[in-house]
């Protein structure tokens, strides 16, 4: 009789494989950063069925538009679980007062996963005019404290050149959130 199950059980996966699919996470956030003479800007895309799934309920974002700018209310209530997972401290300077520009959800497309919707975050800081960036520790785990398998990559802007990686974050099961990651620049 266990014979016959388990030649049922093989049977059945055989039959059944073709049609299941392997389950793929969604591209990875990015943090892009661009210095420029006396501010920062900060381009950050996140998946946004990652977002959702990572949002507490306190956060009421509403009916997110198809491929536009989120409303003001929804960029403020964005702004605000953003600010509370994202820090960015030159080594040397207190911690960077980032705000939120715009928001915007956008139509992406991935080989893995298909059509997705793509959250655009645009934020600036204030830095005095001679202030480098660089060393600064970068904090930030929107989504990552949810969903443990999602990673964001930072990376450097530069005028007349592709962006360059910086850092990639990952949750740390021990830490139980992501580490505070140095940046270094450019050397």
């Amino acid at each position: 009789m266990r014979v016959i199950l388990f030649v049922a059980v093989l049977a059945l996966g055989a039959i059944l494989a073709p049609f299941s699919a392997p389950a793929h996470p969604l591209p990875d956030s990015t943090l892009t950063l661009t210095p420029q003479i006396g501010k920062l800007e900060l381009t950050l895309t996140i998946p946004a069925p990652e977002l959702i799934t990572a949002l507490p309920a306190s956060v009421k974002l509403g009916v997110l538009p198809k491929n536009g700018n989120l409303t003001a209310s929804q960029q403020n209530e964005l702004a605000s679980y953003l600010l509370g997972h994202l820090t960015l401290s030159p080594v040397d300077h207190p911690p960077l007062e980032l705000q939120l520009i715009s928001a915007r959800l956008q139509d992406a497309s991935n080989e893995d996963v298909d059509h997705y919707d793509l959250l655009i975050v645009d934020m600036v800081a204030t830095m005095a005019e001679d202030q480098n960036l660089f060393p600064a520790i970068l904090t930030y785990d929107a989504v990552l404290h949810e969903v443990h398998n999602h990673r964001a990559t930072v990376w450097l802007a530069q005028s007349s050149k592709a962006a360059l990686p910086l850092a990639r974050i990952r949750f740390d099961a021990a830490l139980g959130r992501a580490r505070p990651t140095v940046l270094q620049g450019i050397r």
